[in-house]
């Protein structure tokens, strides 16, 4: 019966883990699209400013 507990929390702990970083992921892509920005090809996670050439 314990093994089972043990099982079941470390299963939910990765499956929150996982989900945690899709949330971050979610997250960093609006703020980069919500300042300007885009993502390199290749799907990097980078943000990527355009700097206009006049400044």
């Amino acid at each position: 019966m314990r093994w089972k507990f043990l099982l079941t929390l470390i299963f939910v702990a990765v499956v929150s883990f996982i989900i945690g970083q899709k949330y971050q992921r979610f997250i960093y892509d609006d703020i980069c699209l919500d300042m300007g920005g885009g993502q390199h090809p290749g799907d990097l996670p980078i943000c990527v400013l355009e700097r206009p050439d006049d400044v």
